[in-house]
């Protein structure tokens, strides 16, 4: 087995960008595809959407996890933050001339991949440092994503009042390209830490996730209170939403407030 070869700059720093960048990602396309939905359609539309997210993240996790091991986290995390990017900037042109369309398209890519990203990205960070390590710095990188979203906040309001909702979504795609570059530097700093794989385990069949929710009782509970809390939320957003439709009804100010909410 051959050491691996050093790279220049810190893991923890790389890390800490990357987390800050993702985290400005996330906070700065959930603006924009909050502005752009309700600035194209009404609050009563919202829990068709909702329902048409949840069957799309049901694919998109089925997809991922399939791909994830045939695929090292070290490239499909980088792909996909980079993928994101990308499909931000076509949200960009198709902004101008279906925006009904757009908004469509954007609700379902920021509420169904995006949550993935923030994932991918804590998978490929706790791959990167010992458990010792992580102990001491995951603290301080969850920090860097907290202020990376504050400040992506804060600029994409300024972007808001200068060009609209399409200068919102080339700060997010600009954001997510970051987080794609930063992460690829993640997986090939110094921090790997190389994985030991029983051969016995490895064979195993893993066993079926509803196998396993029936047989702990912690987690058919834990499973229950997700349910009922989401149900929960949907109804509040559902208000919510409608408050902000009546409150706000330009493009400009709805881009403003969500970026600074």
């Amino acid at each position: 087995m051959t050491a691996p070869r050093p790279q220049s700059g810190s893991p923890l720093i790389v890390a800490l960008l990357g987390s800050s960048a993702a985290g400005g990602q996330y906070i700065s396309a959930e603006a924009t595809r909050d502005a752009l939905f309700l600035a194209n359609y009404d609050a009563s539309s919202l829990p068709t959407m909702i329902i048409a997210t949840a069957i799309f993240s049901i694919v998109i996790v089925v997809v991922s996890s399939r791909a994830l091991r045939r695929v090292l986290p070290g490239l499909w995390v980088p792909l996909a933050f980079g993928a994101m990017g990308v499909l931000l900037l076509t949200e960009w042109v198709l902004a101008a001339s279906a925006p009904r369309l757009a908004a469509w398209a954007l609700y379902l890519l920021v509420s169904g991949f995006g949550p993935m990203l923030g994932s991918g990205f804590w998978l490929l960070a706790s791959e990167r440092f010992d458990p010792h390590t992580a102990k001491k710095t995951f603290s301080r990188i969850a920090a860097a994503g907290t202020l990376g979203g504050l400040l992506a906040g804060i600029g994409v309001a300024r972007a808001a009042t200068v060009g609209g909702i399409r200068a919102m979504l080339l700060l997010a795609a600009g954001l997510a390209l970051l987080a794609a570059w930063l992460t690829r530097r993640l997986a090939h700093s110094l921090g790997r830490i190389p994985r030991v794989v029983d051969g016995t385990a490895a064979e195993a069949s893993p066993r079926s996730a509803f196998r396993v929710l029936a047989e702990a009782r912690y987690l058919r509970t834990l499973a229950a209170l997700v349910l009922f809390g989401t149900i929960a939320a949907t109804f509040i957003e559902q208000a919510f939403m409608t408050q902000v439709k009546g409150a706000f009804e330009t493009e400009l100010n709805l881009g403003s407030f969500f970026a600074l909410y």
